[in-house]
């Protein structure tokens, strides 16, 4: 995996049968702890992941923080690389997480990349350590450093943006509360501004991950597709609205 990382940007990485192929999970712990992953879904009975993978060996909070979710958890700091991408780049984020007190509930991260209009351009749903390193199993005061890749979707918009994270229960959905030095400030935390450039190359389409391919015009504007899922689910796109 070491070698792999060495000579590569981004991996792709094929799961199947991993309760027999790799039951103790090595093979995806050690990708999720030193790559960043920005896809996760599955193709019948195969599952496609995939990483960004970084320059760095080492993970240092680069922006402390003092924000605290639901009363439970604090988020001590992140490290982002890639402020200013291109639209297709892939972010990559690393939040660092404490529990103030035990943890009975699991909960999932959402980072969003939303525009000047309050659009959301760019999202990624997980459970931290993408699903390795669950909440109920923190222990108070311990540090969690929890990767995340971002892919910012081909064709957003250049210019200014904003990169928003937060959390939220698994059973119900319900977004936690975010306070810091006592106030309150809604249900996200707004982490950093990013500065989203045109890409070298407009993709072509056909290589773009549309979920419902159609081909409709409107004078000068064509659409090619779109996608449809719950929201937080896009990687079980068949999972009912």
């Amino acid at each position: 995996l070491e070698d792999i990382a060495a000579r590569h940007s981004r991996v792709y990485a094929i799961y199947w049968a991993t309760s027999e192929s790799d039951p103790e999970r090595f093979v995806e712990t050690w990708a999720d702890e030193h790559w960043y992953k920005a896809l996760d879904r599955w193709y019948g009975n195969v599952r496609l992941a995939v990483y960004s993978v970084s320059d760095s060996t080492t993970q240092r909070i680069a922006h402390p923080t003092d924000y605290v979710l639901g009363q439970v958890i604090r988020l001590r700091g992140y490290s982002l690389a890639t402020p200013e991408p291109r639209s297709g780049d892939m972010l990559q984020l690393t939040l660092y997480w404490e529990a103030l007190r035990p943890i009975d509930e699991r909960y999932k991260v959402f980072i969003h990349v939303v525009d000047s209009r309050g659009n959301i351009v760019g999202q990624r749903d997980s459970e931290p350590g993408g699903g390795a390193k669950m909440t109920t199993g923190w222990q108070p005061g311990e540090l969690v450093v929890d990767n995340y890749g971002l892919l910012v979707q081909p064709g957003t918009p250049p210019g200014e943006h904003t990169l928003r994270v937060g959390m939220y229960s698994l059973s119900d959905g319900q977004r936690l509360p975010v306070t810091k030095g006592g106030r309150n400030l809604g249900d996200s935390i707004e982490l950093a501004r990013l500065s989203v450039g045109l890409p070298e190359l407009p993709p072509p389409i056909g290589g773009l991950d549309i979920q419902h391919r159609c081909d409709a015009t409107w004078g000068s504007l064509r659409l090619v597709g779109y996608g449809l899922h719950r929201l937080g689910s896009e990687h079980e796109p068949k999972l009912s609205l």
